[in-house]
């Protein structure tokens, strides 16, 4: 509706809030999918499963965002300075009705994408519909009032620039996954400091920590501890998962201990998975 409306009314805001909608039919679908995948399990060829989808996803959503925010900017560059007539009624039905549509969806997106950058992708293009439907609201309103019909590409570059800062902080999130960084909400120095105050740890080192996902964190790391058999230290590994999993939401753990002669015939890493009944394997 919006794109006759815009073609009809010779809104390029109205064009460009109906061409993002458009974009976002694909980009919730590619979400949609990605969800339904990454809940599979996991399988011998990936055995961590099939999370990083949602990651992947969210990185081809950013970069759409970013290729609609350039065709917006570009057309509302040459249209500045030539004269278009503008009506602006229709434009302010059409707009209202896109930006309640899209505030009901953004409602339904919201509570997921606190721990989903898949979901916060998507919502991101959808709050871009809100964002850019207002704009294209504003600007019939003060054309209708009589105002200058540049301020509909004027609003155009702004719904372009909301746009591309949006797709912006999707492909800093997700490439900062893809490059296993830590996450922004851990130190590591008080991720040491914490896992070196559990009784029985002398010393850490050869620390990583890294997401699979948004919903998924991983660590590796070397733990000094004194001489003592393998047996007994699943007391101490215990600890460790506790204040690796209540402190730092840290869910898959593999630790190496390290102690100067343990009585075991051979010194192996021992592996802790930090999962819901989870095992010491040595």
């Amino acid at each position: 509706m919006e794109a006759v409306v815009g073609v009809a009314a010779g809104s390029l805001a109205l064009l460009a809030d109906a061409g993002h909608i458009l974009t976002d039919v694909f980009a919730l679908s590619v979400a949609w999918l990605a969800i339904r995948r990454a809940r599979r399990p996991p399988d011998e060829r990936h055995t961590f499963g099939y999370g990083r989808s949602g990651i992947l996803a969210a990185v081809l959503n950013g970069c759409l965002l970013l290729l609609i925010a350039a065709v917006i900017g570009l057309e509302a560059f040459a249209r500045l300075g030539t004269h278009h007539a503008v009506n602006g009624a229709p434009v302010i039905v059409a707009a209202a009705t896109a930006m309640a549509v899209n505030l009901f969806i953004a409602r339904t997106l919201q509570p997921e994408s606190h721990h989903d950058l898949n979901v916060r992708a998507a919502l991101v293009h959808v709050l871009g519909d809100v964002a850019a439907s207002a704009a294209a609201l504003i600007s019939g309103a003060v054309i209708l009032a009589g105002g200058s019909t540049a301020v509909d590409p004027l609003l155009s570059w702004v719904i372009a620039l909301l746009v591309a800062v949006g797709a912006i902080r999707i492909l800093v999130q997700a490439t900062s996954t893809l490059m296993e960084a830590v996450p922004r909400d851990v130190d590591l120095t008080e991720l040491s400091d914490a896992m070196r105050h559990v009784p029985g740890v002398e010393d850490v080192h050869d620390l990583h920590v890294w997401s699979l996902s948004d919903g998924l964190r991983l660590l590796s790391a070397h733990v000094a501890v004194p001489e003592q058999s393998l047996a007994a230290t699943s007391p101490l590994l215990s600890d460790l998962r506790v204040v690796l999993r209540s402190r730092f939401n840290i869910q898959h753990s593999t630790i190496e201990l390290e102690c100067s002669d343990c009585t075991a015939p051979v010194t192996r890493p021992i592996t802790l998975h930090g999962g819901p009944g989870s095992e010491i394997e040595e």
